[in-house]
């Protein structure tokens, strides 16, 4: 049996952790959320990520230093991301907010603000001193090993032993995207929020609505 490592994500993971983004914002469905609402092709959403992801800067989900992995000998298999939010005084949606609006082209960024109003009846502000955990993903392969329960782990042993005071953790996953909702249930998330938003999203979205799923670092630790 090949060796298994969880480990925190390197340089060498960036392939991986774009196909993480990409398949957690599709929730289950078809829809890139970041491609339907900018109107970006997927080739040109990875080289944005890319670029974005160099840049490292945490607090927010798109930060390679953020990320975990499991591998399996030496193939990364599942992998997610956490932040302490507003740990630095600035929300999440706002860094990342500028992260996208530097690198992507000023006409598609254009596109994607027009739909602001749209997407403020289903933003959700993060609880500030939450952990977070984001872009959940494995290889489907490699599925019902119990991966993801021990990257939160991961995630939760190292920011509780670096960051006191921290004992809440948060997912947001989309309402729609029943087998993710299922499985955080099965680890002791319960709701805490829901909202649902404009029908209209469902053009860009993989669903109108959204929970909010929470639980205690102790219990992962």
């Amino acid at each position: 049996m090949l060796p298994i490592e969880l480990r925190q994500a390197k340089v060498c993971d960036v392939d991986f952790l774009i196909e993480a983004i990409i398949e957690a914002e599709k929730s289950g469905s078809d829809k890139i959320s970041y491609c339907t609402l900018f109107d970006l092709s997927e080739q040109e959403l990875k080289a944005i990520l890319r670029n974005i992801l160099a840049e490292d800067i945490e607090g927010q989900q798109l930060c390679i230093s953020g990320f975990a992995v499991v591998c399996v000998g030496d193939k990364a298999v599942a992998t997610c991301c956490s932040w302490i939010e507003g740990q630095d005084g600035m929300s999440s949606s706002i860094i990342t907010g500028s992260l996208l609006g530097e690198y992507i082209p000023d006409l598609n960024f254009k596109i994607g603000a027009e739909k602001n109003d749209l997407l403020k009846s289903i933003h959700i502000e993060r609880e500030k001193g939450s952990l977070q955990i984001e872009s959940v993903y494995t290889r489907p392969e490699f599925r019902g090993k119990g991966f993801i329960r021990k990257l939160i782990q991961y995630h939760c042993k190292n920011k509780s032993e670096n960051q006191k005071g921290v004992d809440k953790i948060q997912i947001i996953v989309a309402e729609s995207n029943t087998s993710a909702f299922t499985a955080y249930q099965k680890m002791g998330f319960s709701i805490s929020n829901k909202v649902v938003g404009n029908s209209d999203l469902m053009k860009y979205l993989p669903s109108c609505s959204r929970l909010v799923l929470e639980s205690k670092i102790n219990l992962f630790i």
